[in-house]
């Protein structure tokens, strides 16, 4: 399958500077495996074996609201976002680079570029579990939403396994309901010199607290290699489950109090809007 192709890959806002995030939003570094070979880190300058890439955030996909976890109690709000960027986007930043955690699902997007002399084929991108617990329960944060591009769309469901391959939901003919089949059973990717293309990452999980990374499988000139994406500083990316129940609930407060802020809310989600954020 051949990717859309742009005449100034790399000028992307996301791509001009680092987001200053954690988790699962981060700049991702590599390690390239060889069938041949052992393993080696590559520099973080995201280019290796011919392929530049990063994994960022698709802030699109966070756009209907979202929930994070915190191991810990909640940060101190004195530094709470304010300014032009949109809210979600803001607030999630906040919370993201203070040791966050997706619950349920996370929305990243994968940037390539094939800067060698050869035509590369992906022929498979694999959501690898590298550690694996139950869902984190201390303190809970909500986000209300914030109101197409034609994008490959692949999803990974860690609680399927520890080697989760790509899927993608297809049509049911004569029926309005999708269903989910391997996207590189049928299709691939193929990139050629200089050419470079974006796909949306979706991965989901539903019963744990999962640290993760992706693994891309290549094909250049008949050799075969793998290469693996991590979080940034070499760290795994990370979502977790959602919990039967919190220590700590905690909302924006901009649909439930009519105002900025992070405020209190109790087991029901019955937000205090008293009581924000210290």
């Amino acid at each position: 399958m051949s990717p859309r192709r742009r005449s100034s890959p790399w000028k992307h806002p996301l791509l001009l500077g680092i987001v200053p995030v954690v988790g699962a939003v981060a700049v991702a570094l590599i390690t390239v495996s060889s069938q041949s070979g052992p393993q080696h880190a590559a520099s973080p300058t995201v280019a290796s074996a011919g392929l530049s890439f990063r994994i960022e955030p698709d802030w699109d996909g966070y756009s209907d609201g979202w929930s994070v976890a915190f191991e810990g109690a909640l940060p101190s709000g004195a530094q709470l976002p304010t300014g032009r960027v949109a809210p979600y986007v803001s607030l999630y930043q906040w919370a993201a680079s203070r040791g966050a955690v997706d619950i349920s699902s996370s929305f990243l997007r994968l940037y390539m570029q094939n800067d060698g002399p050869d035509r590369v084929t992906i022929r498979a991108i694999r959501a690898k579990v590298i550690d694996r617990r139950p869902p984190i329960t201390q303190t809970f944060l909500r986000a209300p939403t914030a109101g197409s591009n034609d994008l490959i769309n692949l999803r990974f469901d860690l609680d399927s396994g520890d080697s989760v391959p790509a899927m993608t939901p297809v049509s049911i003919p004569s029926s309005p309901t999708t269903r989910l089949l391997q996207f590189f059973a049928e299709k691939n990717i193929t990139l050629d010199p200089g050419e470079t293309t974006d796909v949306k990452l979706d991965v989901f999980a539903k019963r744990c607290y999962c640290q993760y990374r992706f693994e891309i499988e290549m094909i250049r000139a008949n050799s075969i290699t793998t290469v693996e994406a991590n979080g940034i500083l070499g760290r795994p990316l990370m979502i977790s489950g959602p919990a039967d129940a919190y220590s700590d609930y905690w909302y924006d407060g901009r649909l439930a109090c009519r105002k900025t802020g992070v405020f209190r809310a109790d087991s029901s989600r019955e937000v205090d809007c008293s009581a924000n954020a210290p």
